[in-house]
């Protein structure tokens, strides 16, 4: 029975470890799923979602949104020093969101200098100061 429990386990821990790395959806080309890993986009919107928000937020990937090929977007309500999860129709939605675009990063709506982890980061510390409201807030 022990033995049976342990590899309930095992499956359990492997189905989360591809659901951690799996980041952005099926559809979306393998070449902005490189992009945004080589980037580490969904690493740093983790770490601003735990660092930022007291892992208060959700991150969700868009395909095909807002003239963007594909968004990574970090979303709560509140402002960042009583950050909640996203409720729908919140008046007080926030968000930062990663988008690729023709083989190039934008964040918040603004390309960044180059498609680099360094420059990735000084465009999210940006936005962080200065975060976006959610579309319906």
């Amino acid at each position: 029975m022990d033995d049976w429990l342990e590899q309930l386990r095992q499956i359990r821990a492997g189905y989360r470890r591809v659901a951690q790395e799996s980041v952005v959806p099926e559809t979306a080309s393998p070449a902005h799923d490189q992009l945004l890993k080589e980037a580490r986009a969904f690493e740093f919107l983790r770490d601003i979602r735990r660092e930022l928000l007291g892992g208060a937020g959700r991150i969700e990937s868009f395909d095909n949104s807002g003239g963007y090929d594909l968004v990574l977007a970090l979303m709560w309500d509140g402002p960042i020093s009583q950050p909640r999860k996203p409720s729908a129709g919140s008046s007080d939605g926030y968000h930062i969101f990663v988008a690729v675009r023709d083989r190039q990063l934008w964040v918040n709506g603004r390309p960044i200098a180059a498609n680099t982890a360094e420059a990735l980061q000084m465009a999210l510390l940006e936005a962080a100061r200065s975060p976006g409201r959610r579309s319906g807030a």
